[in-house]
């Protein structure tokens, strides 16, 4: 059940921590269980209002909870401006930069939808949750490319996919 699968293949040459820049691979002795996409960017104003939640979330989950690891997929146009986003914002977690999305053929197709997305897989690639934008007056907004607001229609926020996982992760599951 620990053996990485062609998703954690994918992604291991491509990580880097989103502070620094350094390669930061997943620790392939104990490989995360969930993996949390977040796609997002610097110009986002809704993803700078959703990324303290979530590293709040982070730091009060994974002590009880290390079976999930996030990875950041940056939509920032260089690792300089990613680092500096990420540093602002106070995470650290695994990253993919922009120029090396497009070596993620298994998960980059999951990801079409405007910024923020959160996307929760297991380690072998089913997609499990996911969400977009925030909820503004019942209305999901995101960022479309210039940073600007668009209405999305149907599904549910990013915010609304992370209180999903939480209570997943609150459940007693069985390994798959």
């Amino acid at each position: 059940a620990s053996a990485p699968s062609r998703l954690i293949e994918e992604l291991q040459p491509n990580l880097i921590n989103s502070v620094t820049g350094a390669p930061d691979p997943l620790d392939t002795h104990s490989l995360p269980r969930y993996l949390v996409f977040l796609r997002g960017g610097n110009f986002c104003p809704i993803c700078q209002r959703f990324l303290p939640s979530l590293a709040k979330f982070y730091n009060e989950t994974k002590p009880k909870h290390p079976e999930f690891e996030i990875i950041y997929l940056s939509c920032d146009g260089n690792t300089a401006a990613m680092s500096k986003f990420a540093k602002a914002e106070g995470f650290s977690w695994p990253a993919v930069s922009y120029q090396r999305t497009g070596y993620l053929s298994l998960v980059i197709p999951y990801f079409k939808a405007p910024i923020p997305q959160l996307t929760v897989m297991d380690r072998r690639g089913k997609v499990l949750i996911t969400g977009v934008g925030e909820r503004q007056n019942g209305t999901i907004q995101a960022s479309a490319g210039s940073g600007g607001s668009t209405p999305i229609s149907g599904g549910q926020s990013a915010a609304d996919a992370l209180n999903q996982f939480a209570a997943l992760l609150d459940k007693p599951t069985t390994e798959n």
